[in-house]
């Protein structure tokens, strides 16, 4: 079942090889704001697609990302006095554990453990972070199995996960109906920033190309509803301006690679068109770089978020 289904509110955008393993389109509902993939490739290629990539920010960034994301749950849940009187902690995406260090460190749970695909992300984490971190990509078989062995677990996290999900309705629904009570907290990049990204960018090498949903505010409101859950606290965060330059390079690859196109199907692909071409490009993009040179230059911490804590009203009936 997918999140989503593609009706009369739904535009569609593009069409782009996903995670260069599938034919997908680009989906926007005018209704809710959501950006989304549909077809998605199956959920053991995507595992063994997140299996083999590495990669991190800076330690500083990683660091002070962690401590953001554990303030607001901290203070989320002073504010709403709904602070249980024993926290066991599971983070999903928990990559290098940063976030768990953070949570243990300054006393607020009792137990944590964290599940990242990643394997050197782990071994690092245990190492010099001295976190319980497991190899695991999230779905419902792992969740399943947590449960039977965990059962006391009463606060869950998916940092930058929900994005990644062949079907995060299904995951949330499986979290409501296995886990006693609980709070929930995600983080997710903003769709009103980050879609028009997912809009232009086809190319399957890229980040983005990864993302198979974008969320909205209310798109994130309505899954938690569909799925039980009350919203105790939301929050964005991030620079209006983070994606500018992305979208100013992009752009300007596109034109270059549609340009190319329109020349052969003019039968204009001749080597003085093609040098000319070259050129305006080169001068289009060393222009563009000086530009950038100058502007302020942004880091993971100025991505545009959505953070939501929530929590489980009751179990879902299941038919």
């Amino acid at each position: 079942m997918i999140l989503h289904d593609i009706d009369h509110w739904c535009n569609t955008l593009n069409s782009l090889k996903l995670l260069n393993l599938v034919e997908s389109s680009t989906y926007h509902c005018k209704n809710c704001g959501l950006f989304f993939r549909y077809p998605l490739p199956n959920a053991n290629s995507v595992a063994k697609y997140y299996s083999s990539r590495y990669f991190r920010h800076a330690d500083d960034i990683e660091k002070k990302m962690a401590e953001i994301q554990s303030l607001f749950i901290i203070d989320g849940l002073k504010k709403n006095l709904k602070i249980p009187d024993s926290i066991n902690y599971l983070e999903f995406g928990a990559g290098r554990g940063w976030v768990l260090s953070f949570l243990q460190k300054s006393g607020f749970i009792n137990s944590g453990v964290g599940y990242d695909p990643d394997s050197v992300s782990i071994q690092w984490g245990k190492e010099f972070l001295h976190v319980n971190l497991k190899k695991g990509f999230l779905c419902e078989d792992i969740v399943l199995e947590i449960v039977s062995q965990n059962p006391e677990i009463n606060f869950i996290s998916l940092i930058h996960v929900l994005e990644h999900l062949q079907s995060p309705c299904e995951i949330i629904k499986t979290f409501q109906q296995n886990f006693k009570n609980h709070f929930l907290f995600l983080e997710v990049p903003d769709a009103d920033y980050e879609g028009y990204v997912l809009k232009i960018d086809t190319f399957p090498s890229s980040s983005m190309g990864q993302h198979f949903w974008s969320f909205s505010e209310t798109s994130l409101r309505l899954l938690l509803e569909k799925n039980n859950y009350d919203v105790l606290l939301l929050e964005k965060d991030g620079n209006s301006h983070f994606w500018d330059s992305r979208i100013e390079n992009i752009v300007l690859w596109m034109e270059f690679f549609n340009g190319r196109k329109k020349m052969f199907n003019q039968g204009e692909f001749n080597v003085k068109n093609i040098c000319k071409s070259d050129v305006i490009f080169i001068i289009n993009y060393l222009t563009m770089s000086l530009k950038n040179y100058y502007k302020k230059r942004y880091t993971r911490l100025d991505l545009p978020v959505i953070r939501i804590l929530a929590r489980k009203k009751n179990f879902i009936n299941c038919d």
